[in-house]
């Protein structure tokens, strides 16, 4: 009887599955709504910070502009980086690759550190490919780590000429790195750092070439140039008088001490701009700018892909 009840269940589960993956997606986008809602306009409302965003208008509109027309390159970078890293397993189209990203996207809103990128990029794949597609958002991620020490390294020897404290952080910074550097050219040989059940669905991969690991590696140099770059422009933006080689020298050191830091998606706009207080400190920064600028960086780069990522989850099907 018991096993009978159990059929029954099974079976009335599966001619609806379509109606809870729906309530799911459902779920998901709400949840997601919800979220940006909060921190788009309310929390950003009480902050002020969209009061002195549309302060902004129309001086700082070519400036604004040129950091929007960087989104879908930067976007599309990293869509290439994973195409590149899926393609010895389960090569993706360039729309494919670029539904999975926004996906991604869209899940990490609901993650400290943006983990949830993971399962929207799955979100795209068939599930015989769920393995290929966490190793090579691993090795992506790890390209862009480098990418980004990589930077922070420049920045702090930049700033460590004045101010000893510096040498310091950018000894560290280098130490990571060079770690980072031998996990990341050990290919596939990093299944020895994964947990056993996900080490057994990866065991049929094989290491990644050194040539698609080079290419991947300047495709995650490019995009950290982008983004780089963005956030020199709201800057400028904001009109902060602060020397262009202190701005790109700071910007690399924020987003390096950022990597470290578990919050949610927008109180890392709040982080980010705590650190860029205390980094440009000499130069009587103002508060609100430096948090607007990071408000329209989230904005930009977070917030428009976001949405995006919520119609490709919408359209998905989930059931292949």
């Amino acid at each position: 009887m018991g096993i009978e009840k159990t059929i029954v269940i099974q079976e009335v589960f599966f001619r609806r599955r379509r109606l809870w993956v729906g309530l799911l997606k459902a779920l998901l986008v709400g949840w997601l709504g919800y979220i940006l809602y909060r921190q788009v306009v309310v929390e950003a409302a009480m902050s002020g910070l969209w009061r002195d965003l549309a302060g902004l208008w129309p001086e700082s509109l070519p400036w604004l502009l040129a950091t929007a027309v960087l989104m879908p390159v930067n976007w599309m970078l990293e869509a290439q980086k994973w195409r590149c890293l899926m393609a010895p397993f389960a090569p993706l189209n360039k729309r494919q690759a670029l539904r999975g990203i926004m996906a991604g996207v869209s899940f990490s809103q609901l993650t400290p550190n943006r983990i949830g990128e993971y399962g929207g990029r799955l979100a795209i794949l068939p599930a015989g490919q769920y393995g290929a597609g966490v190793a090579a958002s691993m090795v992506g991620s790890l390209a862009q780590w480098l990418a980004l020490f990589s930077g922070g390294l420049a920045g702090l020897l930049y700033m460590a000429r004045s101010d000893t404290p510096w040498r310091y952080a950018a000894l560290a910074t280098a130490g990571i790195l060079v770690v980072l550097s031998v996990a990341y050219f050990a290919g596939g040989r990093l299944q020895w750092s994964m947990p056993a059940l996900l080490r057994r669905q990866l065991s049929n991969l094989t290491p990644y070439p050194q040539k698609i690991l080079w290419r991947v590696l300047a495709l995650a140099f490019a995009r950290y140039a982008v983004y780089v770059v963005q956030y020199a422009l709201l800057i400028r933006a904001t009109n902060l008088a602060i020397p262009p080689d202190m701005v790109l020298s700071g910007i690399a050191a924020i987003y390096l001490f950022q990597t470290g830091i578990p919050v949610p998606p927008l109180a890392a706009v709040l982080t980010r701009g705590e650190l860029a207080l205390w980094l440009w400190e000499s130069y009587n920064v103002d508060t609100l700018s430096i948090l607007t600028a990071s408000f329209a960086l989230f904005i930009i780069n977070l917030g428009v892909p976001a949405l995006l990522g919520a119609a490709v989850i919408v359209k998905t099907k989930v059931l292949k």
